[in-house]
């Protein structure tokens, strides 16, 4: 049984998902049929991310955030 059992469909934003554990969460909840926001103060290494992402597999989404600034997270 899968750690991330009942997560397909659900909607899941990580924040530092551009690399490291953020990144590899990401990439598994997205294996596991989860709706990933891909949240990162980089705009150039979400797109990175995204692209690198099979197509087909899954559902995602970059997001430019910075969890220090509110008004980056109310605009996103």
């Amino acid at each position: 049984m899968s750690e991330f059992a009942g997560i397909a469909g659900r909607r899941v934003l990580i924040t530092g998902a551009t690399s490291g554990l953020g990144l590899a969460m990401a990439q598994a909840l997205i294996r596991e049929g989860a709706y990933v926001v891909i949240g990162g103060r980089d705009q150039s290494k979400i797109d990175q991310v995204v692209a690198s992402l099979k197509p087909g597999v899954g559902k995602y989404a970059g997001m430019l955030m910075d969890v220090r600034d509110e008004r980056s997270i109310q605009e996103g």
